[in-house]
């Protein structure tokens, strides 16, 4: 009951952007060197300074961790910093990727660039569902596309433009 409910999605939860789909994000996160096709380096706490500042969230899972592996007897994981040249690629790039089959240049998630479309239609997302249909139609899709066809026509778009691999949590 004491946790604000979000005017348009109505979810529940402390937003800190005007989309309303996550709570914080970190550059790479848990997904450090994704987008370049790297495999994640085993172990430690993803450390990024690109971030969408302090979080109570972030801090609690950070808490949790250390307690469970204080009571576990063994050392906490240790902090692997975020470097962005390993999460941050060209989009021409990605639909390269793509067009080859590549695994890596098919994110869960794109956020369209600011003044693409209205900020409510800039979130696309391949989990639960996929939306928003309008967009899906703004990309010339039709309504059932499949999420590479939605990724695929994102990136002919915006060729130009760079993409970030982030973690978000919502």
């Amino acid at each position: 009951r004491d946790v604000e409910r979000h005017p348009v999605t109505g979810g529940y939860g402390r937003w800190f952007n005007p989309l309303g789909r996550w709570d914080w994000w970190d550059l790479g996160g848990r997904f450090d060197g994704r987008i370049l096709g790297e495999r994640r380096r085993p172990g430690g706490r993803r450390t990024s300074s690109v971030s969408s500042g302090p979080n109570t969230g972030r801090t609690m899972l950070r808490n949790v961790t250390d307690v469970l592996a204080e009571r576990l007897g063994s050392e906490p994981p240790e902090d692997v910093v975020v470097e962005a040249d390993a999460n941050i690629e060209m989009v021409s790039r990605l639909a390269e990727d793509a067009q080859a089959g590549v695994a890596n240049a098919f994110p869960g998630a794109i956020l369209l660039p600011p003044g693409a479309v209205e900020d409510r239609l800039r979130w696309l997302r391949a989990w639960l569902q996929i939306d928003a249909k309008e967009t899906l139609a703004w990309l010339g899709l039709p309504d059932d596309a499949d999420w590479e066809s939605i990724v695929v026509a994102a990136y002919r778009r915006f060729p130009e433009h760079w993409a970030a691999g982030v973690a978000y949590h919502l």
